[in-house]
């Protein structure tokens, strides 16, 4: 008699998995988690620098993942360059105006009075910021990923939900001087 689709599919995704977990328990496994704790570490680190910082970390770690992870599937390249290109353009771009007080008030005109948020205008810094904070949370939901780069991806969207909350220190500053 011959094996249903069903259970010819089952079966191989019940291989698939005891693969995964042999894989899992291998010493380059082990050192693969173990490196990513302390990557992890490191990033939460980063959440007590300045903007700058943060945002410069960010913008090389996306750097690195293009590279490597680009090598592997480049249909990610433009994901990642375009998260790259809104971070050093929208976010610093935004960072640079913020620290001039005229400038900023100036550019704060042309942003709708709608939109709002802490009672500072809504602008590409924002939106940038928003946006990579959606990006990082889709692979967190990603199914597979192990808990580890889980938690580097929620170290680095910690820093950018930290980032955001700089800048909105920073607008407040220029719009009150």
């Amino acid at each position: 008699m011959p094996i249903s689709l069903k259970d010819r599919l089952l079966t191989g995704l019940n291989k698939d998995w005891l693969n995964r977990q042999k894989a899992f328990g291998t010493k380059a496994a082990v050192d693969y988690l173990q490196g990513l704790a302390k990557t992890t570490a490191e990033l939460r680190n980063i959440q007590s620098s300045d903007i700058r910082t943060i945002v410069d970390m960010e913008i090389l770690t996306l750097e690195h993942e293009k590279e490597l992870y680009g090598g592997e599937d480049p249909t990610v390249i433009p994901s990642l360059q375009s998260a790259i290109d809104s971070l050093a353009k929208d976010v610093k771009g935004a960072i640079n105006t913020a620290e001039i007080p005229e400038d900023y008030r100036k550019a704060a005109l042309t942003h709708s009075s709608k939109r709002q948020h802490h009672g500072v205008p809504i602008d590409g810094c924002h939106e940038a910021i928003n946006s990579h904070i959606t990006r990082l949370e889709n692979r967190i939901r990603t199914v597979g990923v192990p808990v580890p780069e889980k938690s580097s991806l929620i170290a680095r969207k910690e820093n950018m939900k930290q980032a955001k909350l700089l800048y909105i220190a920073m607008q407040k500053k220029a719009i009150c001087k």
